[in-house]
C-alpha cells in the first residue's frame, strides 16, 4: 500500500514544486525572473517554443497544447486577442508550461522526473568515456585541427586533478595495456586520414545537432523561451581544452628547430603534412617541457574549468522539461557514441606517438605489459 501512495505523492508534488499549480489569473513565476509583466506586443524569440516534441512525450503533451491550453499557446505565439483574453502576465511561455503541467497525466510527470534524473548524471558518465584533456593537448603539437574536432566531438571531456600538475607529455610513455601502431604503408596513411576525420567530423554533427534537438523540444525551467542553452554547453568544452593545449605550448621546449628556419611556404606545407598524416606514420617531433608558473596557472584553470562545465551540464541538463526516458535514452546514446568514437580517434592517434625506444621487452603481440608480466616471461 505505501507505494502506490508514494506514487501519488510524488506525482502531486513534482508539478508543484517545478512550477507550481496553474491558475490564469495567477500564474507562478520563479522569483527574479520577472520583474513586470510581459507586454502585449512582446514576440517570443525564434525558434519558438511548444512546436516540437519528443516522440514518447508528442502524443498525449501535444495534444493538451493544442486543444485544453489552446488560449495560453495562442497568447504565446503572439496571437492580440489572446492575449487581451488571458489578461498580464509575468511570462506568455510560463503561463502555457504551467497550464501543460498542470493538465498533463502524472504518469507523464513521474516520466519527466526520472529522466531528468538520468540528463543530470549524462555530462559526469559523457567525461567518462571520452578523451582527457591532456590527451587532446599533447595531440595538438601534432594534428591541431583534428584535436579541435576531436574536443568539439566529444561533449565533456575528463578533467584534471585541482592544483596538481599533469605532465601531457607523460601519455606518450608505454604504459600497461596500451596498443603500439606503427604503419608504413602510404595507402593505408591516405585512407586512415580520410576516415579520421570523416569520423570526428561526424561527432561533432551529431553532437551539436543532437544539443540543438535537446534545446528546440524540451523547456529550460531557469529559461523557458530560449532554446541555446544545450548547444551552449556543448561549445564550452573547448575553452578547457584551449587552456590545456596554452598551457602545454607555453611550457614546451622544442629540441628541433629546423622549422623555424624554413620560409613561410614550407612551413604551411610542413603543417599540412603533418596535420594530415596520422602519428603512426609520422615520427613525432620530440619535446620537453619547461614548468613556469604560467603553464601551471593556465592548467590549473584549465582544472576549473573542467569542474564547471560538468557542474553547468548537471544543472542544465536536469532542469529540462518535456522529455520523458526514451527521449533522455536517445540523447544519451547519441552523446555518448560521439564521445566514444573521439575517444577511439585520439586513443589511435596516442598509442602512434608513444616512445617505442622505452618499450625494450615489455611489446608482446602489440600490447604493452606491465614489468611484472614481463619478468615472468623471461623467467
Amino acid at each position: 500500500m505505501r507505494i502506490p501512495i508514494m506514487k501519488g505523492i510524488l506525482s502531486l508534488l513534482y508539478p508543484t514544486i517545478l512550477v507550481c499549480a496553474y491558475d490564469y489569473p495567477f500564474q507562478f513565476a520563479p522569483t527574479g525572473f520577472w520583474l513586470t509583466n510581459q507586454s502585449l506586443s512582446y514576440a517570443a524569440p525564434k525558434p519558438l517554443k511548444y512546436q516540437h516534441w519528443f516522440h514518447n512525450s508528442r502524443p498525449q503533451v501535444k495534444t493538451i497544447s493544442d486543444g485544453a491550453c489552446n488560449l495560453s499557446l495562442a497568447a504565446y505565439l503572439g496571437d492580440a486577442t489572446a492575449r487581451e483574453t488571458l489578461g498580464p502576465v509575468n511570462s506568455y511561455c510560463w503561463t502555457h508550461s504551467n497550464c501543460i503541467l498542470a493538465t498533463v497525466n502524472p504518469s507523464i510527470l513521474q516520466s519527466f522526473a526520472s529522466a531528468s534524473i538520468l540528463l543530470g548524471l549524462m555530462p559526469t558518465i559523457l567525461s567518462m568515456l571520452g578523451p582527457s584533456v591532456a590527451e587532446t593537448a599533447l595531440l595538438s603539437l601534432e594534428r591541431p585541427l583534428l584535436s579541435l574536432l576531436i574536443s568539439l566531438g566529444a561533449p565533456a571531456l575528463f578533467p584534471m586533478r585541482f592544483l596538481i600538475w599533469v605532465d601531457p607529455l607523460g601519455a606518450k610513455n608505454p604504459k600497461a595495456g596500451a596498443w603500439i601502431i606503427s604503419c608504413n604503408s602510404r595507402h593505408w596513411k591516405i585512407v586512415l586520414s580520410i576516415a579520421q576525420y570523416v569520423l570526428a567530423g561526424a561527432a561533432v554533427v551529431v553532437n551539436f545537432y543532437t544539443a540543438w534537438s535537446l534545446g528546440v523540444n524540451t523547456v529550460l525551467v531557469w529559461f523557458c523561451d530560449l532554446s541555446y542553452w544545450p548547444v551552449l554547453w556543448v561549445s564550452l568544452g573547448t575553452v578547457t581544452h584551449i587552456l590545456e593545449v596554452l598551457s602545454l605550448r607555453v611550457s614546451r621546449l622544442s629540441e628541433v628547430s629546423e622549422n623555424k628556419t624554413r620560409a613561410f611556404s614550407s612551413r604551411v606545407f610542413f603543417f599540412l603534412r603533418r596535420e594530415f598524416t596520422p602519428t603512426a606514420f609520422s615520427k613525432p617531433e620530440d619535446f620537453k617541457v619547461k614548468i613556469s608558473p604560467l603553464a601551471v596557472l593556465l592548467q590549473y584553470f584549465g582544472a576549473i574549468a573542467a569542474l564547471l562545465h560538468l557542474v553547468f551540464g548537471t544543472a542544465l541538463f536536469s532542469s529540462l522539461l518535456y522529455i520523458g526516458n526514451q527521449g533522455a535514452m536517445s540523447v544519451f546514446g547519441r552523446f555518448g557514441a560521439a564521445a566514444i568514437v573521439s575517444r577511439v580517434i585520439l586513443h589511435f592517434e596516442i598509442s602512434g606517438m608513444i616512445d617505442q625506444d622505452k618499450i625494450q621487452q615489455r611489446l608482446i603481440k602489440g600490447i604493452v605489459q606491465s614489468d611484472g608480466e614481463s619478468e615472468e616471461r623471461d623467467m
